[in-house]
């Protein structure tokens, strides 16, 4: 560090500051390394650590104020005179020239921040000031943010220029500094007047919670029982006040089940008892003096969250004491249906957290639960007396650590202390968070505002899909290259959340819930370049795809969006370079959500969930984009008329709109975000847009009302059994039975009607608790139940509990296993846990117990094999025979599951030496399934194991995913340069585990894919391996082509795609897409031989175009028909499959005077399609078509459509109707 900064720290009053800061962040590390230690054994005693912690942050500054501390001297500065000059300086300060430095003053705050933090990510409130600071070069930088305005001083004392900016800077942070800490100061205030007039307006419980109380209160010996108030302001338990402590519960409490009444009183009056009002009131002053430290935001976390652990403890330890019936299981089954119905709760009845102590918070609830359901540890003398000495650890580090600089000719300190708050934050980006709960703010309905916000919130894992190279420009809609554009590198969000259901889909809230999808983010230089090198995309739990699916998403306010599908194969995930991102001009769509009768729904959350190109058919629509649950979804509330908006839509889109209401199931609708979409019905159902038509903005969002179902749970006995999960087999819902055992739940129409359609039975699982003594059971509801006209009965049988272990041929334990009897009903099993340990429930007979996995590596069958499997095939696997005589608990021996070999394949090349990164995999056939039609009886090839790649001994290894037929094989690809080399072996002629295997000469597939001639880099194209067969069906002999297997390659920067094949195979090649370009999928040609063992494809030659056609559809009497289809059907010279925005500029809905017009066609003959209105203009149910021959160039046709006539309608004649007296 340079003597004059030495000089700053001795002279500046914020060196205290800065000693103070470092000292806050010393405290906190040692606070969470002795908390992590004293976790692993008894989680609710560190709340005394984070409560020592806080205390002594919170006397830090009066003890340097009052003491001083450690002297530590530092090096002073060489030349006196500039030390006096800054003394000077502080004594002729004037307004004058602090005017004269105004323009300054609002520039050097920006030129700080750049040089501490140059990658710090803008605050929303700089959106459209500063998005293009963070990353943008010095030399480059214009406008505002460089400090041009300093050079005005014209002062020839350099001591003097640094001690007038010197103490602009610290006037400016004094002044940052009041307004953070009047703000949290303000809203803690107003927080505890909003929960005391909560309780002046609440009312009283009834008697019989009065006494409950009362009873608690003799129990924790408390001096009186403090008010208890019923609010319809909070759907949260909770207690407030330092000096009279106040009860608030929600409204309908007097409503909840006993054990619920009971543990919620049991657990707040604890907190009165511990007198955890005061840790409160002391955490919250804390953060008003430290509001700007991350640290102390830390501490402040973990202390309410160990508080919670600590009053878990007690209340269990109370009970425990006095003989009362709340038990472990009991108490944690109440805290769940609380935190429950608090995630169900509006927004608007959610009292402040940090003024009151909450029962729970709903992003903690699953340790909570682990750690209740563990009970009370019981700790020796020793173990006390350490943790006492560790706490007492941490007040010596605090006193250790108080020290003052002074001046001395001595040792220089590091720069890096300088800046303690940048280790905080980068570790915070690398953290492995949780899924985001995010309330929903203002600006979230802006699509370029989420981009331009976002930031990457999962660590670098050594556990990675693949790696991702891309590089490449963003242009404007004009074709111009775009600087200081925001480029983010995604993974798809969709599969992320379904990887995980317990953790994305029921264990959150969906609506608010936001998967860590984003996984880098750049921005554009001054040409508009972006690059992410070497970035290691998340692997998906027990993820067996063989491909990486993900996008980019480009913005700069102003300019517009741009979108691009990202699919990598992670057996070779080919650099993607030159990839043009071009912006798309943006708009804004609303609607409003309202009841099937018309009654607007306030307060409902609106979630843009995907984007799509246009198209006649929406099945043949690629999606552009999929936004659902993603850290990037336009997401809004309605306001009191159920209006919501999004600003910043691409145009030329569809926009998947979800609207939710707790009172309702959601509403959809698919509504175009420009003019020149198509609006009208779908010729076909499509679960991305389940609205079933394309409308304009503003659109009407009709909520589903909804089917309820309802019943009741009772057991043998008649009793009625509380507790009890129920749900449907697909869906991700779930509803509990109440004291009296009935349940109501509410189910979307088009599930309902999906069934009742097919004549297929729907799944209704009633699943008991681990604690319950009832076997759980599947029903198939009848039509009567599935459309709640009949009540659904469900009559549970005693269960007795069977447990064991699940371990490996070592002996280690296995999680994640499944266990079930296959004379149960499939979801009727157990998972073994982390210690491989699993309790099981069964019913009286014999059973034949059988394992699965979703794991590689084992000689067992995986989830899906198990679902129908007969006792015959489960004979030959890992199984075990059980009967059961009575209801008495009892434990079975260990389940040993066989671990499958790994397999060592050596490969070689014809001229002995070894193939150094061939590509290897392991295939099988299977048997077609038991529905496939008999045109398709032939085997199928998959993929069994991960693609690996030889080393430089030209050795790779492959474990198997799951069980092998004997016909399973390895196939392995060898390509250099101009040579090609491949190779087949079976699985059973494997030695110890060995395959050795010397590949042959084949041929080389190769191809281009263009479009208007110029090469497209990133292109999927799929290499089909196929052998015509002959298959007989309805009395006819037909051939089709069996696939042998596949593989995905991707073109270079020339547009120019290879790949190895069998030499005399038939091959086939498909294009499945291509970055930022959108055309109909699957469209491919077969490979033709060219000598020198090489296939040549015809190139995919896709086409952009510029003409027009343009008309009118009339009736037969002339008149102008509205709503009729207008589309592209085939053309003789130019394929339309490879017609680029075919699906977007080929289709039109006529308007109300028959108007069409379709855009950028290419040059050509075609023949319109043109369709009436499905159900509107037309008799029957389908639509009557004509097809109309026609050039580009046609911009004025006039097409009849001979509709049927319409029956006359019956005139109503108006009455009048005397009530009679």
């Amino acid at each position: 560090m340079s003597e004059t900064l030495n000089d700053w720290l001795i002279d500046s009053p914020l060196s205290l500051c800065l000693v103070v800061i470092v000292q806050v962040t010393i405290v906190a590390a040692i606070a969470s390394w002795i908390a992590a230690h004293i976790k692993g054994f008894d989680p609710g005693r560190t709340h005394g650590v984070w409560l020592t912690a806080a205390a002594l942050t919170l006397l830090l500054l009066p003890v340097h104020v009052v003491v001083g501390g450690w002297r530590i001297p530092l090096k002073a500065p060489q030349n006196d005179t500039i030390a006096s000059s800054v003394q000077a300086a502080r004594a002729v300060r004037n307004n004058d020239a602090l005017a004269t430095t105004a323009s300054a003053d609002l520039a050097e705050p920006v030129a700080m921040r750049e040089s501490i933090d140059p990658v710090a990510e803008p605050r929303p409130d700089e959106l459209l000031l500063s998005v293009s600071t963070p990353m943008a070069p010095a030399a480059n930088a214009t406008g505002p943010v460089e400090p041009q305005p300093q050079r005005r001083l014209s002062v020839t004392d350099s001591g003097l220029v640094s001690a007038i900016q010197t103490s602009q800077v610290q006037l400016l942070l004094v002044w940052i500094y009041a307004v953070g800490f009047t703000w949290v100061a303000l809203r803690m205030v107003a927080g505890l007047v909003r929960l005391r007039i909560a309780a002046m307006r609440g009312r009283a419980v009834s008697a019989s919670t009065s006494g409950i109380a009362d009873q608690i209160r003799g129990v924790l010996d408390l001096p009186g029982t403090p008010p208890i108030r019923r609010t319809d302001q909070t759907s949260m338990p909770l207690v407030f006040g330092l000096l009279r402590p106040t009860v608030l519960v929600p409204d309908d409490f007097d409503c909840w089940s006993e054990d619920e009444i009971r543990s919620t009183l049991l657990h707040e009056l604890m907190h009165v008892r511990r007198r955890d009002a005061l840790g409160q009131t002391l955490a919250s002053i804390n953060l008003m003096v430290y509001w700007f430290h991350p640290a102390v935001w830390l501490v402040d976390r973990r202390l309410s969250e160990s508080r919670e652990w600590a009053t878990d403890r007690d209340v269990l330890a109370a009970s425990s004491a006095s003989g009362g019936e709340l038990n472990s299981g009991r108490y944690a089954e109440s805290l769940l249906n609380i935190v429950a119905r608090f995630r169900v709760a509006d927004a608007a009845r959610r009292l402040p957290e940090r003024s009151a102590i909450a029962m729970s918070r709903h992003s903690e609830i699953e340790d909570r639960l682990k750690l209740i359901l563990r009970g009370v540890p019981g700790l020796s003398r020793w173990r006390i007396a350490s943790l006492r000495m560790m706490v007492a650890l941490l007040a010596v580090a605090a006193i250790a650590t108080t020290v003052r600089l002074d001046r001395s000719a001595a040792q220089e300190t590091s720069d890096k202390d300088a800046n303690p708050s940048a280790t905080a934050s980068v570790h915070a980006e690398t953290d492995d968070a949780p899924p985001l709960i995010e309330p929903v703010r203002p600006e979230d309905n802006d699509l370029i505002a989420r981009v331009l916000t976002c930031r990457p919130i999962m660590g670098e894992s050594e556990d990675y899909a693949v790696i991702v190279n891309v590089s490449g420009k963003v242009l404007s809609p004009d074709g111009q290259p775009v600087p200081s554009a925001v480029v983010v590198l995604r993974e798809s969000s969709n599969t992320r959340a379904s990887s995980n259901f317990n953790k994305y889909l029921l264990s959150v809230d969906r609506n608010q819930v936001r998967v860590p999808d984003v996984i880098a983010r750049t921005e554009t230089n001054a040409n508009g370049e972006f690059e992410f090198t070497n970035i290691k995309a998340p692997a998906f739990p027990r993820d067996r795809s063989d491909r990486w699916v993900g996008s980019l998403v480009a913005a700069m306010p102003g300019v517009g969006v741009a979108t691009s599908k990202l699919i990598l194969e992670k057996s070779n995930p080919t650099p993607i370079e030159g990839l043009a991102l071009q912006l798309t001009k943006t708009n804004s769509i609303s609607g409003r959500f309202v009841t099937p009768d018309g009654r607007p729904l306030a307060g409902a959350i609106v979630n843009l969930t995907g984007l799509f190109e246009p198209t006649a058919d929406p099945w043949d629509a690629p999606e552009r984009i999929e936004l659902w649950m993603s850290q990037l979804t336009p997401r809004t509330t309605t306001d009191d008329s159920g209006n919501f908006d999004f600003q910043n839509i691409p145009t030329g889109l569809i926009a998947s709109i979800q609207a939710s209401h707790p009172d309702w199931e959601n509403g959809y609708a698919a509504v175009r975000t420009s003019d020149e979409v198509a609006v009208g019905k779908f010729a076909r159902a499509n679960h991305w847009l389940p609205s079933g038509e394309v409308v304009a903005s503003p659109a009407a969002v009709v909520a589903d009302p909804g089917y309820t179902l309802y019943g009741r749970v009772r057991d043998a006995r008649d009793a009625a059994i509380a507790g009890i999960s129920i749900y449907p087999s697909s869906s991700v819902d779930r509803s509990k039975t109440d004291s009296e055992g009935h349940f109501r739940m509410r189910v979307p129409t088009s599930m309902v009607s999906r069934y009742l359609e097919r004549d297929d039975p729907m799944k209704f699982s009633v699943v008991p608790s681990e604690e319950s003594p009832f076997l759980g059971t599947q029903l198939e509801l009848t039509p009567g139940q599935l459309t709640g006209q009949d009540s659904i009965d469900v009559t549970l049988s005693d269960a007795v509990t069977i447990s064991g272990k699940v371990v490996d041929s070592t002996g280690s334990p296995l999680e994640g296993i499944l266990i079930r009897s296959l004379n149960l009903p499939s979801p009727l099993g157990a998972l073994s846990k982390e210690d491989g340990t699993f309790q099981l429930k069964l019913s009286v007979g014999d059973h034949f117990l059988i394992v699965a996995t979703l794991d590689s590596g084992y000689a067992i069958p995986s989830f899906a094999e198990v679902i129908g499997m007969t006792k015959q095939r489960a004979e030959s696997l890992p199984h075990r025979r059980i009967a059961i005589t009575d209801l008495t608990p009892r434990t079975i021996k260990p389940i040993v599951v066989p671990k499958l070999a790994t397999y060592q394949v050596i490969v070689s090349l014809p001229d002995g030496n070894p193939a150094v990164g061939a590509s290897v995999i392991l295939r099988d056939e299977i048997p077609p399934g038991p529905n496939a039609p008999v045109f398709d009886q032939a085997p199928h090839v998959v993929d069994r194991s991960a693609s690996e790649s030889t080393n430089s001994l030209g050795r790779a290894a492959l474990v198997p995913n799951g069980l092998t037929s004997p016909k399973a094989f390895v196939d392995v690809k060898y390509l250099r340069d101009d040579d090609a080399f491949s190779g087949t072996a079976k699985l059973i002629e494997a030695k110890d585990g060995v395959i050795h295997l010397v590949l042959n000469s084949s041929a080389i597939v190769q191809g281009r894919v263009l479009v208007d001639g110029e090469p497209v880099a990133g292109a999927r194209v799929q290499i089909s391996l196929t052998k015509s067969v002959q298959r007989k069906a309805n009395g006819m002999t037909m051939m089709v082509h069996q696939s042998l297997g596949h593989q995905f390659v991707t073109t270079d920067s020339e547009g120019v795609y290879r790949a190895c094949v069998p030499a005399g195979g038939n091959v086939h090649t498909s294009l499945n897409n291509a970055p930022n370009l959108s055309f109909r999928m699957g469209i491919g040609y077969g490979a033709q031989p060219a000598g020198d063992g090489k296939l040549i494809v015809q190139d995919f030659e896709l086409i952009r175009g510029k003409q027009e056609i343009a008309g009118r559809v009339i009736d037969a009497d002339g008149n102008p028909v509205a709503k009729a289809m207008v589309s592209v059907d085939r053309d003789s010279n130019v394929v339309p499959d490879l017609w680029v925005d075919h699906h977007r500029e080929s289709q039109w809905t006529t308007d109300a005077n028959g108007r069409f017009h379709l855009k950028n066609v290419p040059q050509g003959k075609y023949q319109l399609s043109v369709r009436g209105p499905q159900g509107e203009s037309s008799v029957s149910a389908t639509r009557i078509s004509t097809l109309v021959p026609v050039r580009t160039g046609e911009t004025d046709l006039e097409i009849t459509l001979n509709l049927p006539n319409l029956p006359e309608i019956p005139r109503l004649v108006p009455i009048e109707v005397t009530p009679k007296r």
